[in-house]
């Protein structure tokens, strides 16, 4: 038992854990309701919410490199963003969607480029 001055300091307040379970149930919500599709990115990619936004989202696409080749904004309302990316080189990316100053997601998109042989 960890005390300081003569209180139990080994476990945190009860209003300290409810509040850790609410950001955590949160950022849980926020995830469930987004989706990024289809992946692998062939030429487009879509970012979707089950419902429309209530605020406006930036969103961002860095390269492997940590160069940040495309961005912009969801506006207050959108449930379906389509990116067109067909002027990206085959690889790995990242997205990044952030509200507020704070981050909602970010994973790995992988951009494959298909070539179709013998079509004029």
């Amino acid at each position: 038992m960890i005390t300081d001055g003569g209180k139990d300091c080994s476990s945190p307040p009860a209003r300290v854990k409810r509040g850790i379970q609410a950001l955590l149930q949160e950022e849980n919500e926020n995830r469930s309701s987004l989706m990024i599709y289809p992946n692998p990115v062939t030429d487009q990619f879509n970012i979707s919410f089950q419902e429309s936004i209530t605020n406006p989202v930036e969103w961002s696409l860095i390269d492997y490199s940590g160069k940040e080749v495309l961005k912009g904004a969801l506006q207050q309302g959108t449930k379906t963003k389509n990116i067109k990316t067909e002027a990206l080189p085959s690889g790995i990316y990242l997205y990044r969607l952030a509200a507020g100053g704070k981050l909602i997601d970010t994973k790995r998109l992988i951009f494959t480029r298909q070539t179709i042989y013998g079509l004029n």
